[in-house]
């Protein structure tokens, strides 16, 4: 089986707040399979279809900001399914409490369950902050357990800069994985 690889457009998003059409063709051109989204843009949808279509790359996911999606999921599911997106990414969030990620968790179940009613997953994108601790486990086991309809989508680089083993960690929620965020890791330097 060929693994495909996709590019996370987050990683040009400079250029493509410039040129979103040509940063596209450029991310063909090396050869990439897929992108995932961190924004459009202002394109419609049937627009970017199209421009995908005749790239030959395929959607690999779209990071859409939490308010969008507590505020107008209709839409954005309305466009996802346009593109022929099939995961939908949530890929940040910061709270301070228990109740508040409680809350978040339960927010996740009614967005997971609305967007597999259209035939798509729902993930969440980790960063460093939600391998800190709240009841003595990790923030992101406390809201996984919560949400279990939510999928990980786990950045590796975020992970092992927590002091995670990203490989370990990806075993343990293997039956709630999304596709993953590889990046280049370094180790901390302790001072």
């Amino acid at each position: 089986m060929n693994q495909k690889i996709g590019l996370q457009m987050w990683s040009v998003k400079e250029v493509s707040e410039h040129d979103f059409f040509g940063t596209l063709e450029e991310v063909a051109k090396m050869g990439y399979d897929g992108v995932e989204f961190a924004g459009y843009y202002d394109v419609q949808a049937p627009d970017l279809k199209a421009k995908l279509e005749e790239l030959n790359l395929e959607v690999a996911g779209s990071h859409i900001p939490l308010e969008r999606l507590l505020s107008d999921l209709d839409a954005v599911i309305k466009y996802e399914k346009t593109l022929g997106n099939r995961h939908i990414v949530c890929p940040y969030a910061d709270f301070k409490s228990e109740a508040e990620w409680g809350g978040l968790a339960h927010k996740f179940e009614q967005i997971a369950e609305k967007v597999a009613e259209a035939g798509m997953t729902f993930s969440y994108h980790n960063h460093a902050h939600e391998f800190r601790t709240i009841e003595d486990e990790y923030i992101l086991d406390f809201l996984l357990k919560k949400a279990p309809h939510v999928s990980l989508e786990l950045d590796t680089y975020w992970a092992e800069f927590a002091g995670v083993s990203a490989p370990e960690y990806m075993k343990k929620y293997k039956k709630q994985n999304a596709p993953y965020s590889p990046k280049r890791s370094f180790r901390r330097r302790e001072h």
